[in-house]
């Protein structure tokens, strides 16, 4: 997997997962991804990387932010919060507040090794606290 910054759609998972979701739309999807990451004891890049997606989608979705969403090719905000801004209830939300304190541990992450390598842990914590900021909001 290629991490090239610290933002949800600068990693090869998180592009491809986007992609496949325009392919899908589908908030079950969005849900899984992130029970996976909070379910998982070993965090496999991959699995970071969607769930790390997964979550800027919801937070766009509930603060209408499209800066935190890649160019769409097939639909728009707009279609995903038509499509699932109701689905974004207190359970997710506690899923949500769950995977963000998972995605910051050092032990059995590999998404986590990955950033350390190019000496982005720190600027990445930073970008997780500001979208948590977000979705709190």
């Amino acid at each position: 997997m290629g991490i090239w910054g610290i933002r949800p759609f600068e990693n090869d998972s998180g592009v491809d997962w986007f992609t496949e979701l325009e392919e899908e739309t589908s908030f079950s999807q969005i849900r899984r991804k992130i029970e996976e990451v909070v379910t998982d004891d070993y965090l496999e890049a991959d699995l970071v990387g969607e769930a790390f997606a997964s979550i800027a989608i919801v937070v766009a979705i509930r603060a209408n932010e499209e800066r935190l969403l890649p160019d769409f090719e097939k639909s728009s905000l707009s279609d995903l919060r038509n499509l699932f801004l109701q689905k974004i209830d207190s359970n997710v939300e506690s899923l949500i507040e769950d995977a963000f304190s998972i995605m910051r541990r050092s032990e059995d992450n590999e998404f986590y090794e990955l950033l350390d390598e190019e000496n982005l842990v720190e600027d990445w914590i930073d970008y997780l606290d500001a979208l948590q900021e977000k979705f709190n909001g």
